[in-house]
């Protein structure tokens, strides 16, 4: 079995060559593909070290990687990959993961596919969610699969067998063509890999064929903490009336001032304490994450 691994890439070309190290330690039977942004002008290293590799490829399409736009560099990665080499699964990574144990491809045979399934519902605490419900594309996807609502996941990690995949990437190519054709220009940027993909592949799927992504995240850490404030705030907004003469915007200022306060939490920080507790499989804590 072979893991073909997509990775956008936008700096740090020194950083990415130990990562592609990494990741060949770990996931042994693994090939690399690389999507260097189109403003990415130093990476001699990186394609001097992909011709003396045998499983790294870079694709010579070059997209902008940038926040809330690198769905379109994921997928040209696999479908540039899926032409130079087999594999079986195609993994998203991004350009400052690592893996710390052995057993990735002993998880990923087992399943179809692996995303977290965080249903977006009309009214949802993921600040995103309301980018994607307005999303004319999204909006077509979900007439196309026959889905009520999209399901959101973490890219980091998340993986989907490679004949899966190209039925992924064929509905949203269709769902874009519709739109385009009804000349809906939606510009919202919002991380689309994260809703897309698994959408698709949740409707595709039984739950039994659906695993988990691979990768520990700082962001849980910081999720769950903002998750549990916003229940208790959220609660008191409502609870006391305090919408009636508190406009949500203000509201919404409020919640994002705390947010900026718990991001900057060292709590919320991956630490040598947290990477050792998920080494040796301390139940405690991963149970918390």
């Amino acid at each position: 079995m072979t893991i073909g691994i997509s990775i956008p890439v936008h700096e740090k070309q020194d950083v990415v060559i130990n990562q592609i190290q990494n990741i060949k330690k770990y996931v042994p039977n693994s090939v690399v593909v690389i999507h260097l942004d189109d403003n990415f002008k130093e990476c001699d290293k990186l394609i001097k070290y992909a011709d003396s590799e045998g499983y790294l490829f870079i694709n010579p399409h070059r997209l902008s990687c940038e926040w809330g736009n690198i769905i379109d560099a994921h997928i040209s990665n696999f479908i540039y990959l899926r032409d130079c080499v087999e594999f079986d699964y195609i993994m998203f990574h991004a350009s400052n993961d690592m893996y710390i144990l052995p057993g990735v491809e002993d998880y990923v045979k087992n399943y179809d596919a692996g995303f977290h399934i965080h249903p977006i519902y009309k009214v949802s605490r993921w600040w995103p969610s309301a980018y994607a419900l307005e999303d004319p594309v999204l909006k077509e996807i979900l007439k196309l699969i026959g889905a009520e609502y999209p399901v959101a996941t973490q890219i980091e990690s998340s993986f989907y067998k490679k004949e899966l995949f190209s039925k992924i990437v064929s509905i949203i190519e269709k769902a874009r063509k519709h739109v385009v054709q009804n000349d809906q220009k939606y510009k919202k940027k919002y991380t689309r890999e994260e809703v897309y993909f698994s959408t698709i592949a949740y409707k595709l799927l039984s739950n039994s064929k659906i695993g988990y992504p691979t990768t520990y995240s700082e962001v849980h850490d910081f999720d769950r903490k903002l998750w549990k404030m916003q229940h208790f705030t959220w609660g008191i907004y409502h609870r006391l009336g305090l919408q009636k003469i508190i406009p949500k915007t203000i509201y919404d200022e409020f919640e994002k001032s705390y947010s900026r306060v718990i991001s900057n939490n060292k709590s919320v920080s991956l630490t040598i304490k947290k990477i050792q507790r998920i080494i040796t499989n301390q139940a405690t804590f991963l149970k918390k994450t």
